[in-house]
């Protein structure tokens, strides 16, 4: 776990932009895939985040499915942006506040 993460910005429904000062953006990045990949009904079709440079994480984006939200999770530097493409804004607050209580040191 990163030693520190932290909440840059927060717009419920639209986006969370976390902050990993201290280590790689795409390490807490990662973190947070792995953990919404054991979720139910959940799709992630770009594979290449866990290869050796996270392949589109960085820059780019992998677009997540989440039952019926959807949203990109990108690293750049040491910024992690999570923002909702579409479905329930409330579910992906929800989603947003459980990476908060989760991976948010501070």
């Amino acid at each position: 776990m990163a030693e520190e993460v932290l909440i840059e910005d927060w717009t419920p429904g639209r986006r969370l932009w976390l902050k990993a000062p201290s280590l790689f953006s795409m390490d807490v990045a990662v973190e947070i895939l792995r953990w919404i990949e054991d979720f139910d009904d959940v799709s992630i079709q770009d594979d290449s985040w866990k290869s050796f440079g996270h392949g589109n994480l960085t820059e780019v984006g992998i677009r997540v499915r989440v039952s019926n939200i959807r949203f990109s999770i990108m690293c750049s530097y040491d910024d992690v942006f999570i923002s909702r493409l579409a479905g329930s804004s409330g579910k992906f607050t929800t989603l947003c506040e459980a990476i908060q209580q989760k991976f948010v040191t501070t």
